[in-house]
């Protein structure tokens, strides 16, 4: 009879070393899962916080350009500022009011009304500060030769929420001394 020598490297893996593999096999797996999931969140979590910066950046610069043209504030609230533009074509009344996370500007040319939304995830204009000329401070917008304008944003990423304060002073170029 032949006598058949089995080496325990001919029979495979045991049970032991195969729940093994998987043990180590898993671990790996989810600590790889866990740090894809984090940086996916990170990308979107940039990707708000910039285009939130840059609605308000935009906003800020309409708003900006708009006050500089001005020869008066006609009326401020908490959510709105409105502005007497000079135009080629005459003076306008603009208004900027913050409603429902939108800032949206309205212009009067005379009976007609136009809006547009000028950004998303506004919250509110955090504040309006004004000040004469020679940079004190004023309390009546009337007297305003510089005012400082504070956007509140906000914006969010799954479930958290991200707010912002952007903060400019603009000088009323229009604005007769």
């Amino acid at each position: 009879m032949k006598h058949i020598n089995i080496n325990r490297s001919d029979n495979g893996f045991s049970l032991v070393e195969v729940l093994m593999a998987l043990a180590i096999f898993m671990i790996v797996g989810a600590i790889s899962l866990t740090a894809f999931m984090t940086l996916g969140k990170g990308a979107a979590t940039t990707t708000v916080n910039s285009e939130m910066l840059a609605n308000a950046r935009y906003a800020l610069d309409l708003i900006t350009r708009d006050i500089r043209k001005s020869s008066a504030v006609v009326a401020s609230s908490t959510n709105s500022i409105g502005l007497r533009v000079q135009e080629t074509s005459g003076q306008i009344d603009v208004y900027y009011a913050c409603q429902n996370n939108n800032l949206t500007k309205f212009t009067f040319r005379g009976t007609n009304i136009e809006n547009m939304l000028i950004a998303t995830g506004v919250v509110n204009f955090v504040s309006f500060s004004f000040y004469a000329r020679d940079g004190t401070s004023s309390t009546t917008f009337s007297n305003a030769a510089m005012i400082d304008v504070a956007l509140s944003i906000q914006g969010s990423v799954q479930s958290d929420t991200y707010n912002n304060i952007l903060r400019t002073r603009i000088v009323m170029r229009n604005k007769k001394r």
